[in-house]
């Protein structure tokens, strides 16, 4: 028998300097472990943004994924190699033209996660190192949102309890610098996490 699983996490996110921008966002997340080697997910992503020149936005993103994953036997034992693909449809409203559009984007996250003072990253007390890449593909390309093409992130994690978790994540980031600017920029993201899974 499978197990579910939510969390829920908010927070803000700024970025400095004469083309800089806010945004907050709220998400939702529900997981189902369907097997010993497979999470089914699905949530919803609401993001309230202020951009530069005024272009503020709100942003609906429901989301369904799956995540294959693999703990490895031999070797380095306990390190967990996971795959997690996900599909959003991103509903989303620019107030100062009314405008609204939509569209549908594909991510694909290629990740490995190492524990340090314990045999599996799954038990308590159990500190881990987290490294990532992702990819984006947004055949609609929403033109109003900072939206990432490219995503590389390394880490710790550290889990407190089967409840308790903490994450401490530098991300490397391919994004847009305007809103009439290709996807050519490079943000530099700290990250600290904390989930409490219900």
């Amino acid at each position: 028998m499978g197990k579910w699983g939510f969390d829920l996490e908010i927070g803000p996110r700024v970025v400095f300097g004469p083309e800089g921008w806010s945004e907050f966002s709220a998400k939702p997340n529900w997981e189902y472990s369907a097997t010993g080697w497979l999470d089914l997910i699905g949530g919803l992503s609401l993001t309230y943004t202020h951009q530069v020149q005024d272009f503020d936005s709100f942003e609906a993103r429901p989301y369904l994924g799956i995540r294959p994953y693999y703990f490895t036997k031999h070797g380095i034992k306990g390190v967990k190699l996971a795959n997690y693909f996900r599909v959003e449809y991103r509903a989303q409203y620019t107030f100062n033209t009314g405008a609204k559009a939509n569209s549908v984007r594909l991510r694909n996250r290629i990740q490995v996660l190492v524990p340090i003072n314990k045999t599996s990253i799954a038990l308590d007390k159990a500190w881990h190192l987290i490294a990532d890449l992702e990819g984006f593909y947004d055949p609609g390309n929403l033109r109003e949102r900072f939206s990432a093409r490219q995503r590389i992130r390394i880490g710790a994690g550290y889990r407190h309890s089967n409840t308790w978790r903490y994450q401490m994540i530098y991300t490397l980031q391919r994004a847009r610098d305007t809103i009439d600017d290709p996807f050519s920029t490079t943000d530099y993201i700290f990250r600290f996490r904390v989930t409490h899974f219900f």
